[in-house]
């Protein structure tokens, strides 16, 4: 027999029961759970978690649930709730809201929170600017690689992401894009300038949500930089700010089709949110066997800070390594291993497009400082 649902705790008036209920449940369960309740019995589950386990829960709630939440909580957990928000989600919260109940979270900001939350509610509604993030990390073009990723391990636990950094003047305007991934593979004293894509993918802030989330969408972006109307970057719209902003244009679920470590990620999008996906093609995907843990993303983040650096120190020391040489056959082979069910015609296809022919041999294009199965 299964443990009873939160509802009917609740009814019971068993407290005890009721937290070590919760206790035991991951914060999206909790989120499922509070789903099905009324205003008067959110606010009794809300008030058994801790500070921090409220504010994972928070933040995973839609904006029509928090404002529910918040009617019923004391004013200092209200403040504690909405100074934990990333900038982007406090704002969709307090479009929600009326605007006495705006005004009056607003001002319970702290001064820093206050500043990036009021430069966001500036923008129009619908506009990218109303959506991003102004939490970011940018590089300039005269930095060494050495100096970008000391700044990464230095501003990167408050960063929205850390995998696609825009590229800025020393006017800070928007010149191109790199990755950590290019970073970490390259000399230490190379210039990011010299390592930056210049064809970048970019909105401004007023244009229309909808748009600049399909761009994310079509061309499978990490972040999309937004800029000013004289192109100097304020801020990135991430692929979670993108699906907020579908789910908002219709709640239909939607077909989806990944591939390689995209078809990973899309793995992850289906587990997190499966009422959002209809059907999903995963092509030579490489699924991870741990779940993602169940927590916030700026909590995820402050985890991942130790594996983070000790990752950029292992991809730094094995740099110059290369993937093992041999023939297609051979390669066609071992990438057999890990896709038992395709055709040897098509391994061999795969190795011949996603391979290069060196003077020892056939090798494959993929970074090797990545640990991946049947790649050799």
């Amino acid at each position: 027999m299964g443990p009873e649902p939160i509802a009917t705790l609740v009814r019971s008036s068993d407290t005890q029961a009721l937290s070590d209920s919760l206790a035991s449940m991951g914060a999206r369960d909790i989120v499922a759970e509070l789903g099905r309740l009324d205003d008067e019995a959110m606010g009794v589950v809300f008030r058994l978690l801790d500070r921090d386990r409220a504010a994972q829960v928070f933040e995973i709630l839609e904006p029509t649930y928090q404002q529910r939440l918040l009617r019923g909580l004391r004013a200092d957990r209200v403040v504690h709730l909405i100074e934990e928000l990333d900038p982007d989600d406090r704002v969709r919260l307090l479009d929600e809201v009326p605007a006495k109940v705006a005004n009056r979270l607003l001002a319970s900001l702290s001064p820093g929170e206050l500043a990036l939350t009021s430069t966001l509610l500036g923008y129009p509604e619908d506009s990218a600017g109303r959506l991003m993030s102004p939490e970011f990390i940018s590089l300039r073009e005269s930095m060494t690689v050495g100096e970008a990723l000391a700044k990464i391990r230095r501003d990167g636990l408050d960063a929205e992401t850390i995998y696609a950094l825009p590229v800025l003047d020393d006017e800070r305007h928007l010149i191109g894009v790199t990755g950590l991934r290019a970073l970490v593979i390259a000399d230490r004293e190379s210039l990011v300038g010299d390592l930056m894509n210049t064809d970048v993918r970019f909105v401004s802030t007023h244009t229309d949500q909808e748009v600049a989330a399909r761009l994310v969408s079509n061309e499978g972006l990490i972040a999309l930089p937004v800029v000013d109307a004289e192109e100097r970057l304020v801020g990135v719209l991430t692929v979670d700010d993108a699906m907020a902003v579908l789910d908002h244009v219709g709640p239909a679920p939607v077909p989806m089709v990944g591939h390689s470590k995209g078809g990973a990620i899309s793995l992850h999008l289906a587990d997190a949110a499966p009422h959002r996906i209809r059907s999903l093609v995963n092509l030579d995907g490489i699924p991870s066997r741990s779940s993602l843990p169940d927590i916030a993303e700026h909590e995820r983040t402050r985890m991942l800070a130790s594996e983070i650096s000790g990752w950029l120190d292992h991809r730094r020391s094995v740099s110059n390594k290369a993937r093992r040489p041999g023939t297609v056959a051979e390669l066609a082979e071992r990438r057999g291993r890990m896709n038992p069910r395709l055709s040897p015609e098509w391994l061999r296809y795969l190795v011949q497009v996603g391979g290069r022919e060196d003077a020892d041999g056939w090798r494959w294009r993929i970074d090797p400082t990545l640990r991946m199965g049947g790649f050799g």
